[in-house]
């Protein structure tokens, strides 16, 4: 773990809080996370607990018996279990120990990015449709440059400062002519609601991916879960988000006798202690890239800022394993066309895809496993959605999920997929404003595009920063896999009322897409009426 001075370990009075909550805060970020302890009563739980579990494996006694045996040991559950961690490899038993964590301020993608990567977990996220996001803090740009060009950190302050203008611009113009057209009763606090969730689902399109735009979160997972993030995090190009990475390992695994100084005992520590970047993936997509220098093929480059129609395309069934190494290709060049790459893929030789198949898989083992945004299923969608939208399907962690903003190791060409509006603009007496609304989105990409890439030359080591600068009207191209058991909660989940037109819409339009294609998933196919923008019942209607 490199400088953790620089963090600082803060644990609460229970006498206020009830529970103790640990803080680890970082000076050099300005983030937070934090845990809190299940019982400040008696030390250990997670690992008391993890260690009852594995020592099922070797023993007969009932689990009482064990907690009778762990009790006697005087809290020595901790190093026990260690040592059948270390000793026996057993990762297994990483995974019964829960830990819960809060993460404050951090960047909205890196918030995606804990969940894109993560197969195992319970979350929830600050949302942009209950909160005004409107007046964010600007941030400077010797944060993440010591020494910046100071013309190049003037236009950083200023398209932040432009993001948040229009954002409130919309806000301003919008509510009222939501009211207007779907009759809002402002006496009614239910409707008002409405109305305050749906112009801002609206007005988010301005939103940046992170900057002025720090969210927060908490999560529940495992701790051999958390070594994997830890282990994701500290191996990225962005030293900010390998900061992210470090605080969460010092803060869940402390150095020795840092914690007993302010009185914090941790859960399971020695099951995170000294994880290591995992340089796993950076390996495989290093090999994948000198085999696409050596044998590239014609691409369709889909580089463009204008707006676009979200939709939803199933890919061809026929398509298995290609679909594994077309997403491994798109991390090389996120310009490649998915289904041309898979026409390619699929148009190999035998020998020449088993050539190709040591270049990915074979860095890869029970160890190191696959990255979740590399499984495929059964069904795979290639999206066109905003990044909004997308946000609110990551939180679907059944689905295999590939976005080449999150993947990619060059994030700038990340940016160049065009934008996606929100249906609500399509109501008749709401498209005078659409046109306007369009040309403010496309304008602010282009100037995320134009600083991205001037940063990027000033600075090659900046090129992290271009997802944080991208919006949330972006399309960022996602690629789902799921079964059919995956559709078939969407599909009935997802097109509830409540949640955001595109979001439902998009849910609609798989399981129609869906049902069309086969037959015997015909049941996905919703029998309530399609999402419709100009729905005063839907609008309404929060269910």
């Amino acid at each position: 773990m490199s400088n953790p001075a620089r963090f600082q370990l803060e644990v609460s009075d229970p006498s206020v809080t009830g529970l103790v909550v640990v803080s680890c805060l970082d000076a050099q970020t300005d983030f937070v996370v934090r845990t809190v302890l299940p019982n400040h009563t008696f030390e250990y739980v997670a690992s008391t607990l993890a260690f009852a579990g594995a020592r099922i494996s070797r023993s007969n006694d009932s689990f009482v018996d064990i907690f009778r045996e762990v009790n006697a040991l005087a809290g020595k559950a901790q190093t026990r279990l260690a040592n059948i961690f270390r000793k026996y490899g057993h990762a297994s038993v990483a995974e019964m120990a829960m830990l819960f964590v809060f993460l404050e301020n951090i960047p909205d993608v890196y918030a995606a990015k804990l969940f894109y990567e993560s197969s195992f977990g319970a979350g929830q996220q600050r949302s942009t449709r209950y909160q005004n996001f409107g007046n964010l803090a600007t941030q400077p740009l010797r944060k993440y440059w010591a020494n910046p060009n100071l013309i190049l950190a003037e236009e950083f302050l200023e398209y932040q400062t432009y993001s948040d203008s229009l954002y409130q611009k919309w806000h301003a113009r919008l509510y009222p002519a939501l009211a207007r057209y779907f009759q809002i009763d402002e006496s009614n606090k239910a409707q008002i609601s409405a109305l305050q969730a749906r112009t801002f689902d609206t007005v988010r399109s301005f939103l940046l991916g992170g900057i002025t735009n720090r969210t927060s979160l908490a999560y529940l997972t495992q701790a051999r879960e958390w070594a994997k993030i830890i282990a994701i995090f500290k191996s990225e190009n962005d030293p900010c988000l390998v900061a992210l990475g470090e605080q969460v390992e010092f803060l869940l695994a402390p150095l020795e006798g840092t914690a007993e100084e302010v009185g914090y005992t941790p859960e399971a520590p020695d099951l995170l202690r000294y994880t290591q970047r995992d340089e796993t993936t950076r390996t495989a997509q290093g090999k994948l890239k000198e085999w696409y220098e050596k044998y590239r093929f014609k691409i369709t480059e889909s580089g463009c800022f204008r707006p676009l129609a979200q939709t939803v395309e199933l890919v061809d069934l026929r398509f298995g394993s290609e679909k594994l190494f077309a997403q491994a290709l798109l991390c090389v060049n996120p310009n490649l066309d998915y289904q041309a790459t898979l026409a390619y893929l699929s148009g190999l030789s035998s020998r020449e895809k088993r050539e190709l198949s040591p270049l990915l898989l074979g860095e890869y083992d029970c160890y190191r496993q696959l990255p979740e945004w590399l499984g495929t299923n059964s069904h795979t969608y290639v999206l066109n959605c905003s990044y909004g939208e997308y946000r609110d399907f990551n939180r679907h962690r059944v689905w295999s999920k590939f976005v080449p903003l999150l993947s990619s190791q060059d994030k700038y060409y990340t940016l160049f997929y065009g934008i996606i509006t929100p249906l609500y603009l399509q109501v008749k007496k709401l498209k005078k404003h659409q046109a306007e609304f369009v040309t403010d989105c496309v304008d602010l990409q282009e100037k995320a595009q134009d600083l991205a890439g001037k940063l990027r030359h000033e600075n090659e080591a900046l090129d992290y920063l271009a997802p944080q600068l991208s919006i949330f009207a972006a399309n960022c191209q996602p690629i789902l896999s799921g079964s059919p058991k995956h559709v078939s909660y969407m599909a009935d989940r997802r097109q509830k009322p409540g949640g955001h037109i595109n979001y439902r819409a998009l849910a609609y339009q798989l399981a129609e897409i869906t049902a069309d294609f086969d037959p015997f998933l015909e049941a996905v196919r919703s029998t309530d009426p399609a999402p419709d923008p100009n729905s005063r019942d839907q609008f309404l209607d929060r269910s």
